[in-house]
């Protein structure tokens, strides 16, 4: 793909973008910041994934899955809930370009700028 091409919005390549890009940003951020934040991702035998995983410096755990849908909907989301069967304390998050925070179940869907101020306060 030519680097110069735009990205679309709703594409396969836009998505993958939209990741590097949020993870990137968590991990400029947790240097910069100081943080001290560990990073891993999960992936179940069945292929269940979750894009982030992220381990504070008192063993709470976020597991973050990003989407670059405006509305991700539960089905989007298997991987955090596949990941909540084996760690049921974690906080399941999803950073998104949603117009405004809300709940889905036990996940919480996050605007992602909304998502690194607070995260990241």
């Amino acid at each position: 793909k030519n680097l110069k091409e735009d990205i679309e919005p709703g594409t396969y390549d836009y998505g993958i973008v939209f990741e590097h890009f949020i993870v990137n940003e968590i991990i400029r951020l947790n240097q910069y910041l100081k943080k001290d934040f560990e990073f891993s991702f999960y992936r179940s035998a069945s292929g269940a994934e979750v894009d982030l995983i992220i381990e504070d410096s008192k063993g709470k755990v976020f597991a973050i899955e990003i989407k670059s849908s405006e509305v991700p909907s539960k089905a989007d989301l298997k991987g955090l809930f596949s990941f909540k069967e084996i760690r049921n304390d974690a906080e399941l998050i999803c950073v998104s370009r949603a117009v405004s925070k809300r709940d889905l179940g036990d996940i919480t869907v996050y605007p992602w700028k909304e998502f690194l101020d607070e995260f990241f306060a």
